[in-house]
């Protein structure tokens, strides 16, 4: 649902806020005020067309912003593009548990021309944002804005219309749509204008050959690498044992170790010896530390014999490791995947090996899947008939509802040859409309009255309110041209239809007024030299007088206000 709408700068609404309530929220105010600027921002917010025109005079850009909280059941029916966007951003979570998501849009008008988008803050292209607004609000008011004029749109809300039932039999006819356009492919490619078999077969063994010649295993680079690493351990413990036996035994360098200087020093102490006594326990102690350094050296050279390494083994692993990541650069960046690869080169060298075999069965898959995909043509075909009847049953009986009782709403259904199906079957659904006994059905977008198209909108949205997913409901107008009991029965669809989405609704009639959840007035009133739109929310008090100002046409007196008091009551008890 919208939460709030803000407003800078736009016409004559200098700043204004908006918070409509869940159910239904009503403006009104004197037919000049404004009240089509609220709609134009919400319009601008879910991607229509701006112009530089709408900036208030004295500023550079005008900006709009809007509130949207989100369930599931919202992200369920968003495009794709725009329910990855929104899952892959840090959105916030809305507090009060009751709805998932808090999304933000904005759009901001400069006076180039040029205009702004945002979600969340982020900037986006305003094709998203309008596919994203149109999957958030339904406006009914302008006729080049509204949807059910275009026959585009008719086959897919009637496929909405037709429920669980319906949609089960299009996405079989899909699934085989795409099997259909799958086989289409496989032979395209024995059949490519230019492919040379032959040279093809050639291409494809060479690449197998080479592939097979690399000879990989599963993991081989990630155990190269281990086996890598162990090798280098040892090089380094190899290097620390010969420093270590240098240094006890010497080099090749001549440079004496530290056991051929200890034999000098205990040569050098048992002289000694010979003439002074403390030396001889001196002597005894160094002659056991050379005892230990010569068996020191002795276990050194043992333990570096018994150490076997190939002084090329590194290289050789080095090398088989460059080969693997050149190969791994053409092929996907793994193992696994150049493997597939390789598996992927040998079916397609054994489909050309046995064209004629492949062809002939694509034939037949072929043959097989257009008969079944004319059926399923034929299924969805009739299960949209059963729809399409009862959905003019239904808006018929709400179009009696609505005042129109010589109203007649039907559906065009005609088919296309199957040679020229699309992936929504072979229908072509067109909504037709007569408003008067004795005329005939003619499209939607020949209907003249404005008040016409609105009741049947409503009518529409009436009927299938309880599948379509859209959170909010726009109408303007709704009320063009009706009074009286037909006023009291377009109010209470509008209630109906609230019970199901948000509705906003912009009205001169006091039978819908009384009936709002929540009532904004939009007045004009001068500031200074300037001219400025305002939006209040009414309390109880000044929506009485509202209603009862709708009644008469002008300030009311003690009549029309009780009678606004009756209205307002009597909506309260439906």
């Amino acid at each position: 649902m919208l939460r709030s709408l803000q407003i800078e700068h736009l016409a004559l609404l200098d700043q204004a806020e908006l918070k409509p309530g869940s159910g239904l929220t009503v403006l009104s105010g004197e037919t000049g005020a404004g009240k089509s600027l609220l709609i134009g921002a919400i319009e601008a917010i879910t991607g229509y067309r701006t112009d530089k025109n709408m900036i208030r005079s004295g500023h550079d850009m005008a900006s709009v912003e809007a509130e949207f909280a989100l369930n599931e059941d919202n992200l369920e029916f968003l495009p794709d593009e725009a329910r990855e966007f929104i899952e892959e951003s840090d959105i916030e979570e809305a507090a009060d548990g009751k709805c998932r998501y808090i999304l933000l849009l904005s759009r901001e008008i400069y006076d180039n021309g040029r205009t702004r988008s945002r979600i969340n803050g982020r900037q986006v292209p305003l094709s998203l944002l309008r596919k994203v607004g149109s999957y958030l609000a339904d406006i009914h008011g302008q006729r080049e804005n509204q949807l059910l004029f275009d026959p585009r749109t008719h086959r897919q809300l009637l496929d909405r219309y037709g429920g669980e039932g319906l949609a089960a039999v299009a996405a079989e006819y899909r699934t085989a749509w795409n099997r259909r356009n799958e086989i289409n492919a496989e032979q395209a490619c024995y059949l490519a204008p230019g492919l040379d078999r032959e040279l093809e077969i050639e291409r494809l063994k060479t690449e197998i050959e080479v592939l097979h010649r690399l000879n990989l295993k599963e993991d081989e680079d990630r155990k190269l690498l281990t086996k890598k690493r162990q090798l280098m351990d040892i090089g380094r413990m190899i290097e620390a044992l010969q420093a270590a036996h240098s240094a006890l035994s010497g080099n090749e360098a001549d440079i004496a170790g530290a056991i051929e200087l200890m034999g000098v020093a205990l040569s050098s102490l048992e002289e000694a010896a010979e003439f002074i006594e403390r030396a001889v326990p001196l002597q005894k102690s160094l002659q056991t530390a050379y005892e230990a350094a010569q068996e020191v050296a002795v276990e050194v050279a043992r333990t570096l014999d018994r150490i076997e390494i190939s002084s090329d083994a590194l290289e050789r692993i080095d090398a088989r490791l460059n080969e693997i990541a050149v190969a791994k650069r053409r092929h996907g960046g793994s193992i696994e995947s150049i493997l597939a690869h390789l598996t992927g080169l040998e079916d397609e060298l054994e489909r050309l090996d046995n064209a004629a075999w492949w062809l002939a069965k694509l034939d037949v898959q072929l043959e097989e899947i257009t008969a079944e995909l004319e059926t399923l043509a034929g299924k969805l075909s009739r299960a949209r008939s059963v729809a399409g009847q009862k959905l003019c049953r239904e808006i018929g009986q709400e179009l009696t509802d609505l005042g129109m009782k010589g109203a007649r709403f039907e559906i065009h259904q005609t088919q296309r040859p199957f040679a020229a199906a699309t992936e929504e079957g072979t229908d072509e659904i067109e909504f037709l409309f007569s408003a008067n006994v004795g005329e005939e059905v003619r499209p939607l977008a020949q209907i003249a009255s404005g008040g016409e198209a609105a009741r049947i909108m409503l009518a529409i949205k009436v009927v299938i309110a309880r599948i379509d997913r859209l959170p909010l409901l726009i109408f303007d107008e709704v009320d063009a041209g009706i009074s009286g009991h037909t006023a009291n029965m377009v109010a209470n669809k509008l209630q109906t239809l609230a019970n199901w989405a948000q509705v906003i609704c912009v009205t001169h009639s006091a039978a819908i007024a009384a009936t709002a959840d929540t009532h904004f007035l939009v007045e004009k009133r001068r500031a200074g030299d300037r001219t400025i739109t305002e939006v209040r929310e009414l309390s109880s008090d000044e929506r009485v007088h509202e209603v009862a100002r709708l009644l008469s046409g002008r300030i009311a007196d003690k009549q029309a206000l009780a009678l606004a008091e009756t209205l307002i009551d009597q909506s309260r008890r439906v």
